[in-house]
């Protein structure tokens, strides 16, 4: 027979085993399931440091994106990458030579995850907020709008080292700046500043195909000699590299002085004062391009007012002006996007109104060139990205 005291302190062992492994999970009646809790306790904290690891990897690989797209001579402060969108804080993308470089506060990328991490700059919206961004037309036509970015997408390769194209669904850029520096009226280049600005664009392809851009833009522009702020609007679309498009452009109350060197002729004295207004559209279609608006300034001052060479123009102005003290012109602007100096042509009662604008000192059509060419390249810089 068995010797019942020889085995009894073996199960008093192992009981006082498993009581101690239950004690240490708090639940000293479930012994068998506190060893599985233990184990998955184990392997969760694994798991976690196996996404830890993974969740750094990642942000390494985005930082590198976002250092090819932007380029290597840009900056970015910040880089914070979510599980829905990457944001960018205190970006700095440099101009070209003689061009301030272009800032935002804040860059909030959605990408499409797939594409993005495999070398694609594929996303669903760019939102850009709190930007300052100087457009620069050089002296002899070329139009720069953050060169460097350009430059680092153009060069954006592949896995498999190929040319990868962007693609955005919507680009937003609100409460930013817009500089608008026009080097071909004048040698350190006419400025036009537009505050609180906002553009929209929806899609952005980079390079253009044959995809419709929706674009939209709003902004006050910088104040006159007098403190008057005036406000723009385009809306409309822009198919391919521009050979499409159909725009609509408006300006209400805008200091004439910012679009003096467009409105008046080479001959009359320079405009310092009064308001312009302009309604224009713009259709192109293979090329071909044609605009047709309405010009109006009201109180419009010259620089030679109170001379004798200036009754004449005083004479005329006061023949056309209404009860507002507003003169108005039509005009049509007509030619081809492949040909750099447009053809004017004008109707007959075109051309009356035309003739009092010259009699005036004043171009309506070198008004429309100036809008429509500022339109026109920022157009096909978008679409070309720049």
């Amino acid at each position: 027979m068995p010797d019942m005291d020889a085995i009894t302190p073996d199960r008093d062992l192992r009981g006082t085993a498993d009581r101690s492994a239950a004690r240490g999970c708090g639940i000293s009646q479930y012994p068998v399931l506190c060893r599985v809790l233990s184990a998955l306790t184990a392997t969760t904290l694994l798991l976690l440091a196996i996404a830890g690891i993974l969740a750094f990897l990642v942000v390494r690989v985005v930082e590198l994106r976002v250092d090819s797209i932007v380029g290597p001579r840009g900056q970015v402060g910040d880089v914070r990458v979510r599980p829905n969108e990457i944001v960018l804080t205190d970006v700095v993308l440099p101009g070209t030579a003689g061009q301030a470089p272009t800032r935002a506060e804040r860059v909030v990328l959605v990408p499409r995850w797939r594409e993005f991490l495999t070398h694609q700059a594929v996303f669903e919206r760019v939102l850009v907020r709190g930007y300052d961004m100087e457009v620069l037309r050089d002296s002899e036509g070329t139009l720069h709008v953050a060169p460097s970015l350009a430059r680092a997408l153009a060069i954006a390769r592949g896995e498999d080292g190929q040319p990868r194209p962007a693609w955005a669904g919507r680009v937003v850029l609100t409460d930013g700046t817009m500089r608008y520096r026009d080097q071909t009226v004048s040698k350190n280049g006419h400025e036009m500043v537009f505050e609180q600005a906002r553009i929209e664009l929806t899609p952005l392809a980079v390079p253009a195909g044959d995809e419709r851009m929706d674009v939209r833009f709003e902004g006050v522009t910088a104040k006159g000699p007098e403190g008057q702020r005036g406000m723009a609007a385009l809306v409309g679309w822009v198919r391919g590299k521009g050979q499409d498009a159909d725009l609509r452009l408006a300006v209400r109350h805008m200091p004439a002085a910012q679009v003096a060197p467009y409105l008046q002729l080479s001959h009359s004295a320079p405009i310092t004062g009064g308001l312009i207004d302009l309604d224009m559209r713009t259709d192109v279609r293979d090329h071909a391009l044609q605009a047709n608006g309405t010009l109006a300034l009201t109180k419009v001052r010259f620089g030679d007012e109170g001379s004798i060479f200036a009754l004449p123009r005083q004479a005329v102005l006061s023949a056309m002006a209404d009860r507002n003290d507003t003169v108005r012109f039509d005009f049509t602007v007509k030619g081809s996007l492949d040909d750099p100096k447009f053809a004017l042509q004008q109707s007959l009662p075109q051309r009356v109104a035309g003739g009092f604008a010259r009699a005036v000192g004043v171009s309506a059509e070198g008004a429309s060139e100036g809008f429509t060419g500022a339109v026109r390249e920022m157009g096909k810089a978008f679409t070309n990205l720049w």
